[in-house]
C-alpha cells in the first residue's frame, strides 16, 4: 500500500534525520527488535555518501518527543525528517514510514511495507532506496547494488545479533560476555551472517580495552575479523576492525587502507571514523585525525560520549582550549559522564587551572566511586600526580592496586601516575612491561600523559623495541 505526495518543486536534500521508530506491535518485549530496525534503517542510509544521516544515539534522544519537526531539524540541521512505525506479528512484519520536510515543513512521501521476518534486511534496503529517490540524493553505481543486494536472515539469528550489539557497547565486564555469548548463539545458527563474526570481534576488543590482556584474546578478535571478511567483503564494519586489529593487537600500523574501503562503505559511521580517528592519533597524525572526529560529532551531534571523543583527541594532540569546550558541551549532553569530567580535569591541568582541574577531577571521582574502571582511575591519578597532590595520586594509586588483586591491571595506567611524580625509574619498569602487550601502547608515543619521559632515553628505547615509535 503506498501513499505518495509529490516532493515541492523537485527539491533535493542532502541530510536527513530518522527519528525512533514507533513500536505497534502488541509486546513491548518487541522493543529491543524495532530499536534494531531503527539502527539497520540509519545504517542503510548511511551507505550513501551524498547523504549526510544523524547517528542512532542522536536520534534517541527524541523518542516520545514533543518537539516538532521543524525544531528537530533545526536542532541537528537537517533538511528531512523520516518518521515511522513497526509492527510485528507472529513471522509478519509490517514498516510504515513518512518523509517530512522541515523548512517549511510539509509531508512529501508516505509508504507502507509488508514482508516476513527473514525478508527484514530486504525491508530496510527497499526503505533506504526509496527515500533516496524521494529525496532525489546521488547514489553511485556501488552503493546502489549494496542496498540491493541483501539477503535472508533467521529471525532468531538476527535477534541474537540485535542483542549481542546492545551489549557490546557497555563498558561492564559482565555485560561484554554476555553479548559475546549472544553473538556466539547467532554463529552457532548461521555461521554465514558476517555482521555477527564482525560483532563479536568488537566485544572481544572491548574485552581488552578494559578487563583482560589483549593476548588473551587477540587470536578470537584476528579469526572473528577474518571470517567476516572472507564471508562479506563489503562489510565496513569488518574492515574497520580489521584495521583496529592490525594496530592494536598487532602492532603493525598498515592498517589505513582498511579503514579508507570501511569509510567508502560506510561514509556516515560514527564508529568507523571515531576508530579511524583513534588510530590516526596514535601515530600522532592530527590534523588527519581531527576531522575525522568532528565529522562524527556532526552526525551524533547529542552523543556524550562522541563529543567527549573529539574532546579528547583535542587533548592528545596539544589543542587544550578546544578540549575543554568540548568537554564541557559533553557535560552539557550528560552531567554524570565520568570520563567528561576526568579529561576536563587533565586539560585544565595542562593550562595550569589548577582550582577548575581539583573541581572537575572531584567530581569525577564522586562519580566513579569505588570504580573498577582503571582508565578513568590512569587519568585521575596523573591529575593528581601532575599538579602535586602526592597525597591525592597515592590514593588513587593504592585504589588501583586492590583493583589489581581481583583482575588484570594495565601497567601503563600506572606507569603514566609514577612518571607524573617524578619516580622514572618505576615508571620506565612498567612502560616496558606494557609496551609489547597493552591494548593502549600505542598512544605512548604520542600522548600527553608521556611527556615526563619523552626526553629519556631509556623511553624511546622501549617504544622501539616494542615497534612503537614515531
Amino acid at each position: 500500500m503506498v501513499m505518495s505526495e509529490p516532493k515541492s518543486q523537485g527539491a533535493t536534500f542532502d541530510s536527513i534525520a530518522v527519528l525512533p521508530l514507533d513500536n505497534f506491535s502488541d509486546d513491548p518485549e518487541q522493543d529491543y527488535f524495532v530499536a534494531g530496525m531503527h539502527e539497520a534503517l540509519i545504517a542503510e542510509l548511511a551507505q550513501i555518501r551524498a547523504l549526510g544521516v544523524i547517528s542512532r544515539t542522536s536520534m534517541n534522544r527524541y523518542r516520545n518527543t514533543e518537539k516538532s519537526v521543524p525544531e528537530i531539524a533545526g536542532e541537528l540541521d537537517v533538511d528531512v525528517v523520516l518518521e515511522g512505525s513497526v509492527m510485528r506479528a507472529g513471522d509478519r512484519v509490517r514498516i510504515t514510514v513518512q518523509l517530512i520536510g522541515a523548512n517549511p515543513e510539509r509531508h512529501l512521501w508516505a509508504e507502507t511495507y509488508d514482508g516476513d521476518l527473514q525478508d527484514v534486511l530486504r525491508l530496510h534496503s527497499d526503505v533506504a532506496s526509496a527515500v533516496a529517490r524521494e529525496i532525489q540524493v546521488a547514489v553511485t553505481p556501488e552503493e546502489e547494488a549494496r542496498l540491493a543486494s541483501t539477503r535472508e536472515v533467521d529471525p532468531v539469528v538476527y535477534q541474537h545479533y540485535l542483542r549481542g550489539r546492545q551489549l557490546c557497547v557497555s563498558q561492564e565486564e559482565s555485560e561484554l560476555y554476555r553479548g559475546i555469548d549472544q553473538h556466539r548463539q547467532a554463529i552457532s545458527l548461521d555461521p554465514t551472517y558476517a555482521p555477527a563474526h564482525a560483532g563479536m570481534a568488537k566485544c572481544y576488543s572491548a574485552l581488552a580495552a578494559f578487563f583482560v590482556p589483549p593476548e588473551e584474546v587477540a587470536t578470537q578478535v584476528q579469526t572473528a575479523v577474518s571470517e567476516a571478511l572472507r564471508l562479506d567483503d563489503e562489510l565496513a564494519e569488518a574492515h574497520a576492525m580489521n584495521g583496529h586489529m592490525k594496530l592494536f593487537f598487532l602492532r603493525d600500523d598498515s592498517g589505513g587502507k582498511d579503514f579508507e574501503r570501511a569509510m567508502e562503505l560506510d561514509p556516515n559511521s560514527v564508529r568507523v571514523l571515531m576508530d579511524y580517528g583513534r588510530f590516526l592519533t596514535a601515530s600522532a597524525r592530527f590534523d588527519e585525525a581531527l576531522p575525522l572526529f568532528e565529522r562524527a560529532v556532526e552526525l551524533d551531534p547529542l552523543g556524550a560520549t562522541t563529543v567527549e571523543d573529539l574532546g579528547w583527541a583535542n587533548f592528545v594532540a596539544r589543542r587544550y582550549d578546544e578540549s575543554i569546550l568540548h568537554l564541557q558541551k559533553s557535560l552539557e549532553l550528560d552531567p554524570e559522564f565520568v570520563y567528561g569530567y576526568g579529561w576536563l580535569a587533565a586539560a585544565y591541568t595542562q593550562k595550569g587551572m589548577v582550582d577548575e582541574a581539583m573541581a572537575a577531577a572531584t567530581r569525577a571521582e564522586t562519580l566513579a566511586g569505588d570504580s573498577e574502571d582503571q582508565n578513568i582511575l590512569g587519568v585521575l591519578g596523573w591529575v593528581y600526580a601532575t599538579l602535586g597532590q602526592r597525597s591525592e595520586a597515592q590514593r588513587i594509586l593504592d585504589q588501583i592496586g586492590r583493583l589489581a588483586l581481583r583482575r588484570r591491571v594495565d601497567p601503563v595506567q600506572l606507569g603514566a601516575i609514577y612518571g607524573a611524580l617524578g619516580e622514572l625509574d618505576l615508571a620506565m619498569e612498567l612502560i616496558e612491561e606494557s609496551a609489547s602487550k597493552s591494548s593502549v601502547a600505542p598512544y605512548l608515543a604520542a600522548h600527553p600523559f608521556t611527556d615526563s619521559m619523552r626526553s629519556d632515553p631509556r623511553f624511546q628505547e622501549i617504544l622501539r623495541n616494542a615497534g612503537l615509535e614515531q
